[in-house]
């Protein structure tokens, strides 16, 4: 039960609750070489991304493996995986070992540009609502000039308020500014469920195709993803990101950038747009990583490079939000 408990912890402080997810008990060898070779047959056979992310991986699993030196230390091992894994400098490359910080691979810290504070109290005029679920932050309000704007921090059931937030809770919008600096990614298929609000035609947003195993030619066939248009919304979106929107916020951004009426705006996105799936190493440890390949509705793939904005706009001053007074001047 104690392990259950970590490793639960572990994902939960990872962020991570609804990603898709492989668990197995350990077995077999755990000696630090058998882990190690573990981890370098699970990228092998699972991992899709290293042409694009410019990694020679075999390089650097050698190199590894001279790190490693026949040692069985944890620690050691430790510091090999992080050597190894890190020059992927992939958000969706993780590492989770008891009683250490969780590693994921584009880690930085928050460079304090986007201030929702600033937003709620000096650009919202109108109906501010602040979500006081921690789960699912999110807020919204009329700016000047009655255009509708809303933050989204994450991707879940939060998304379904794009249903009402048009027609009855602002139904005076001239615009709609969907912000989604900082979100950190979640399930992607919940926001597509809320954009079926801002159309009403059956929209193409995406594909993806997952690895399933060893050679650069194994994944399935392309799945293609759409928003099911339930209701049109004319007027003009604009949408804002910056380098911290990840993941499920990534495949957001390309699904509503698919809609007709959308301009692109702030900087480009993370470029961590795959699904992340977990594997428990023999001695216990998790190695997360992605499985997939995704490509915009124009055949983009943005792994590694995230999605640009049409208009590149990027805050510097504070007690001013540049990015959102340029979406303003969208309209």
């Amino acid at each position: 039960m104690r392990k259950i408990c970590f490793i639960f912890g572990l994902l939960v402080a990872f962020g991570i609750t609804s990603c898709e997810k492989e668990y197995f008990e350990p077995q077999g060898n755990d000696s630090a070489e058998a882990v190690l070779e573990q981890v370098n047959t699970i990228f092998l056979e699972y991992y899709p991304s290293f042409t694009i992310r410019n990694v020679n991986w075999s390089a650097q699993y050698n190199q590894a493996k001279q790190n490693l030196n026949s040692s069985n230390d944890k620690e050691v091992l430790h510091q090999t995986l992080l050597q190894l894994l890190t020059p992927l400098k992939d958000g969706h490359v993780a590492l989770l070992s008891e009683n250490r910080p969780a590693f994921h691979g584009n880690d930085k810290p928050d460079d304090g540009k986007f201030q929702p504070e600033l937003i709620q109290n000096q650009y919202i005029q109108q109906e501010l609502f602040v979500s006081k679920d921690k789960d699912t932050e999110y807020f919204y309000g009329l700016l000047a000039n009655d255009i509708a704007y809303i933050h989204f921090k994450t991707v879940y059931g939060e998304w379904s308020v794009l249903k009402d937030l048009l027609t009855q809770k602002l139904p005076q919008n001239k615009g709609l500014i969907i912000d989604l600096r900082r979100n950190e990614g979640g399930d992607f298929t919940y926001g597509l469920s809320g954009l079926e609000y801002l159309t009403d035609q059956k929209t193409y947003v995406f594909r993806s195709k997952t690895k399933n195993g060893a050679g650069p030619e194994a994944f399935t066939p392309w799945f293609k993803w759409y928003v099911q248009g339930k209701r049109a919304y004319t007027n003009k979106i604009v949408l804002i990101t910056d380098s911290y929107t990840f993941s499920a916020g990534e495949r957001l951004t390309m699904a509503i950038r698919s809609l007709p009426n959308v301009v692109h705006i702030g900087e480009a996105t993370s470029g961590s747009t795959a699904s992340i799936m977990f594997k428990e190493l023999n001695n216990g440890w998790f190695i997360g990583l992605p499985t997939q390949i995704v490509e915009d509705n124009l055949g983009i793939n943005h792994e590694g490079k995230g999605i640009p904005p049409t208009i590149k706009v990027i805050n510097s001053d504070a007690g001013k939000d540049l990015v959102l007074e340029t979406a303003l001047n969208q309209f």
